[in-house]
């Protein structure tokens, strides 16, 4: 059955019952709204022999809630029909459900719910069940989330995704804290320790992220627009490989990338660099401790910096190649 619709000031894109809903969402906010039972900011309804495939862009999704519910920021609802939405440069961040912090996806009854999320970002959203996803396949349905240039942190760790029955997420290009499980991985995909983000309140993406210049380079701006979710241009090229390859979420970093370090230690320890791995030729260095090149090593950088108090130390036979 159809999910009753709370009163709410966010959408609920109905189309049961044979119908369809295709609703076209550009550039919203959608800010503290809550429901009762399901989707705290939007619901999209494809049940009871419906079809759903609405589109969001550009929006963000900012403390909505379904506190005892489902779907704190969205509900797809595709339970005996379908409900397979777009996201795209979409943000979410600090929602709370009792399943579903950020998204529900119902596809039960023999029903679908395979919404496609491009270049969205996920952040501190929380539930019970599913911080960020929670994906319901029960009775024969399916609940297929396709992620592509994703980025999903401090969303609760292995309690991100939480597939029900036949649901699953499959991901491609994005980017997960180390602690998520959950997810079927392709090609692209990066975990890491450190947050991709400039903030725990905000998803922007800060400098020195291993998500720039990692997004699917075959992402045009036929699938995801031409500027970001601030307006900034969608491709920028800041020194990628190749020069103007997307960055994974929502954001586009608007200036020359730059690797640091961490701390002090040597070269070849990827823990010392802010991304996680070693610099490259093509990339711009900064030194802001002391790091040292081990005996007979060869250190890779692009452009190399030094901040006061910073230093480099060779051992024997360590080298340093510096590139374009």
């Amino acid at each position: 059955n159809t999910p009753p619709a709370p009163a709410r000031a966010g959408p609920n894109n109905t189309g049961p019952r044979g119908g369809n809903s295709n609703a076209q969402v550009v550039n919203c906010v959608f800010l503290n709204n809550t429901a009762t039972s399901f989707g705290g900011a939007a619901i999209n309804d494809g049940g009871s022999g419906g079809t759903n495939d609405s589109r969001f862009t550009n929006c963000v999704f900012l403390n909505n809630a379904a506190p005892t519910g489902s779907g704190g920021a969205v509900y797809n609802f595709g339970g005996a029909g379908s409900s397979t939405p777009q996201l795209i440069n979409c943000g979410f961040q600090g929602n709370i459900a009792g399943n579903g912090g950020a998204m529900y996806n119902d596809g039960s009854n023999a029903g679908v719910s395979n919404p496609q999320l491009t270049n969205c970002s996920f952040q501190s959203n929380s539930a019970a069940n599913g911080g960020g996803l929670y994906n319901n396949g029960m009775g024969a349905g399916t609940s297929s989330p396709q992620l592509t240039n994703c980025l999903f942190f401090g969303n609760g760790g292995a309690n991100t995704f939480v597939n029900n029955m036949a649901g699953g997420v499959s991901a491609s290009y994005s980017f997960f804290d180390a602690a998520v499980t959950g997810y079927s991985s392709g090609p692209g995909n990066l975990t890491a320790t450190l947050s991709p983000f400039v903030s725990a309140t905000s998803v922007q993406l800060r400098n020195g992220s291993p998500a720039v210049n990692a997004g699917d380079p075959a992402t045009t701006s036929a699938t995801v627009g031409n500027t970001d979710l601030t307006g900034n241009p969608r491709f920028f090229a800041n020194g990628g490989t190749p020069a103007g390859r997307i960055d994974m979420g929502a954001y586009e970093l608007q200036e020359m990338p730059e690797i640091f370090t961490l701390k002090n230690g040597t070269w070849n320890d990827p823990n010392v660099w802010s991304v996680e791995r070693l610099p490259q030729l093509n990339e711009r260095v900064r030194l802001k401790h002391l790091v040292t090149i081990p005996a007979s090593f060869l250190a890779l950088s692009g452009i190399l910096i030094f901040d006061p108090a910073s230093k480099l130390i060779y051992t024997t036979g360590g080298r340093l190649q510096l590139g374009q």
